[in-house]
């Protein structure tokens, strides 16, 4: 008896693993990561280094907000670089002369307070790599449908580049900026099957930008004259927990198989 009963048990839980691996909700998109191989696409949001303002990058950097209010833009630069000083406020002025949003720029360490209600994390050119506690911070702010914009640049900031894919890589990302040389001199403007058809580029017509680095992986957003990809895009893939739901019908199943088949069992020695 007490055989057969171990038989019941072990079948009844096989089955209500089965019932409890389909109840699992299929994955879906978390957050977002986009890489530019070129922080001079910041230039013509304001109208600055001589250029006008372009309504195609107007467009894209309001696309990428998808909806959202709060911008963190972070600033690395400690001061020493008034270029990336520039561009870190250049982002934060656009982002604030958005109705209804509202830009900081933060230059302490990025904790969970910090982004807690951010939409869109923008790290330009950054002359500091990301600790490991900020790689966590940043790793659940996507898992909370949080975007991340990391802006690098041609092989002149080769080390800002590399602490970007490092931080990519920490991140799970398959993005990279390829140390690479530079394409495109000077500012050049991309339109027509240059720019990929995408939620992120709608409305866009032209786009303008400037001696770029080549990116690698993800989804190519913007192509240079040779087809290069300088900028792309790419969605994480949260992995769910078990439901609550599945959890209830695995446990029914098992006191439900478990009486259906010790019915059986009995029918069976009649």
């Amino acid at each position: 008896m007490q055989l057969i009963l171990s038989k019941l048990i072990k079948g009844a839980f096989y089955s209500a693993s089965v019932i409890l691996a389909f109840s699992v909700a299929s994955p879906s998109y978390a957050g977002t990561f986009i890489v530019s191989g070129d922080a001079n696409i910041v230039n013509p949001l304001v109208g600055s280094s001589n250029q006008p303002v372009n309504p195609g990058n107007v467009q894209f950097f309001t696309n990428i907000l998808e909806g959202g209010t709060n911008v963190i833009v972070q600033s690395s630069s400690s001061g020493n670089d008034t270029t990336v000083d520039a561009i870190e406020s250049e982002i934060n002025s656009f982002y604030n002369s958005l109705t209804g949003v509202t830009s900081t720029i933060v230059n302490s360490q990025i904790t969970p307070a910090v982004l807690s209600s951010a939409d869109l994390f923008i790290s330009p050119l950054p002359d500091d790599s990301l600790t490991d506690a900020e790689i966590a911070s940043l790793g659940d702010f996507l898992k909370n449908n949080g975007s991340i914009f990391f802006l690098g640049d041609n092989n002149n900031f080769e080390q800002e580049n590399a602490r970007i894919n490092a931080a990519l890589t920490g991140l799970g990302s398959s993005i990279s900026i390829l140390d690479s040389d530079i394409f495109d001199s000077g500012f050049n403007t991309a339109t027509g099957s240059r720019i990929a058809s995408n939620p992120l580029t709608a409305g866009v017509n032209n786009f303008t930008y400037a001696a770029a680095s080549e990116v690698s992986g993800g989804t190519s957003l913007f192509l240079g004259l040779t087809r290069q990809t300088f900028l792309s895009v790419e969605n994480t893939t949260q992995i769910p927990e078990p439901s609550a739901i599945g959890g209830v019908l695995a446990a029914g199943s098992i006191g439900w198989l478990m009486k259906r088949k010790l019915k059986t069992s009995k029918k069976a020695k009649a």
